[in-house]
């Protein structure tokens, strides 16, 4: 049982230092923001569960409460959000 664990913990270790090897590039950075920014992304889970889910997920992404959301399918008002986001693309 240990030299599984020894075992699991070295290809863990591995696979972590290969993936920082690879990309040095910070989230941040990909977004487009300066090295050394800091971001906060608010998110706005399970648009399309309701009407009101809806209305309060438009309201904080139009007013700047929120910058990132996620529709839930398949819930019965995904078809609201579906013609908001193709009548609105840039968010």
């Amino acid at each position: 049982m240990m030299k599984v664990l020894s075992t699991l913990t070295a290809i863990t270790i591995s696979f972590c230092g290969m993936a920082h090897a690879q990309d040095d590039e910070t989230y941040a950075e990909k977004l487009g923001w300066p090295k050394g920014s800091k971001l906060l992304i608010v998110h706005v889970d399970d648009a399309g569960m309701s009407h009101d889910s809806n209305e309060g997920t438009i309201q904080a992404i139009e007013k700047g409460a929120a910058n990132s959301f996620s529709v839930m399918m398949p819930c019965p008002w995904v078809p609201e959000m579906v013609k908001y986001i193709k009548e609105n693309p840039e968010v």
